[in-house]
C-alpha cells in the first residue's frame, strides 16, 4: 500500500501506467472474477428485472410501495454492512471471514442502493425537487465525458504529474474534493447543453461509430 501510493503520488506518468499494468493483470487473472464478476452479473440481472416490473415508470406503483423499498433497502442494506465490517475486524486473515465480508458487504450495498433510489424517486414526485435534479439530467446525458472528465481532474489533484496529494488529505478533505468536483462536473454539463446537442466525447464517439461527422452544435428555434 505504502508503494503504490508512493508511486502515485510522485512517480512518473509512465511508472503509474506500468503499475497499472500490473494490477491490471494481477485483477484480470481471477480476483475480478471471484471477487467482482458475480456481483456485476447480479446488478445488470436485477437491474433487467426491475425495468421489466416497471419500476422506474413513474405511474405503474404507489409511493407506499417506494416508501417500503426505501425502508427496507437502508435497513438490510446498513445491517449487512455493518455485520460485514464486523466479520473482518474479527478476522481479516481468515479464509472464511474474508469471503463473507465480501459477500455481506456487496449484497449490503445493493440493498442500500435500493434505498437510495426509493429516496430520489419520493423527491423526485415533489415539483421543486424536479427542478434541482434537473442538473443531474445534464450529467446523465453527458455520461462518458463526465466520466473521463472525473478520471482527469482527480488525476491532476491526486496523481505526481498534478498536485500530488495521494494519500495527503483527511477523509473530510476528500469528500470536499468529491463534492466540487460533482458540482463542477454538473455546471459544465449544464452550460456546454445550452450551446452544444451532446458532450464533446459522446460526439466523438458517436463520429468515429458511423463514420460520418455529427452536428453538435445546438440549433435554436
Amino acid at each position: 500500500m505504502a508503494d503504490d501510493t508512493a508511486i502515485y503520488r510522485s512517480g512518473s506518468y509512465g511508472e503509474m501506467m506500468l503499475h497499472r499494468a500490473a494490477c491490471f493483470v494481477f485483477f484480470s487473472t481471477g480476483v475480478a472474477v471471484y471477487q467482482m464478476g458475480w456481483r456485476a452479473l447480479a446488478l445488470m440481472l436485477l437491474g433487467i428485472y426491475m425495468v421489466r416490473r416497471g419500476l422506474f415508470c413513474t405511474s405503474r406503483y404507489s409511493n407506499a410501495v417506494y416508501r417500503w423499498l426505501t425502508l427496507i433497502g437502508l435497513i438490510v442494506g446498513l445491517a449487512m454492512q455493518i455485520a460485514g465490517t464486523l466479520v473482518h475486524a474479527c478476522g481479516p486473515h481468515v479464509a472464511w471471514a474474508s469471503t463473507l465480508y465480501f459477500v455481506l458487504i456487496y449484497l449490503g450495498s445493493m440493498g442500500m442502493t435500493l434505498g437510495y433510489m426509493g429516496i430520489v424517486y419520493l423527491l423526485y414526485q415533489q415539483e421543486i425537487w424536479q427542478a434541482r435534479f434537473r442538473p443531474l439530467v445534464a450529467v446523465g446525458r453527458m455520461s462518458l465525458t463526465c466520466y473521463i472528465g472525473t478520471s482527469f481532474l482527480f488525476g491532476m489533484i491526486f496523481y505526481g504529474y498534478g498536485l500530488g496529494l495521494m494519500g495527503r488529505v483527511s477523509f473530510f478533505q476528500a469528500e470536499l474534493l468529491t463534492l466540487c468536483v460533482l458540482i463542477t462536473l454538473m455546471i459544465f454539463s449544464v452550460v456546454w447543453l445550452k450551446v452544444f446537442q451532446i458532450g464533446p466525447l459522446e460526439w466523438l464517439w458517436r463520429t468515429l461509430t458511423y463514420l460520418r461527422f455529427v452536428p453538435l452544435i445546438r440549433k435554436h428555434a
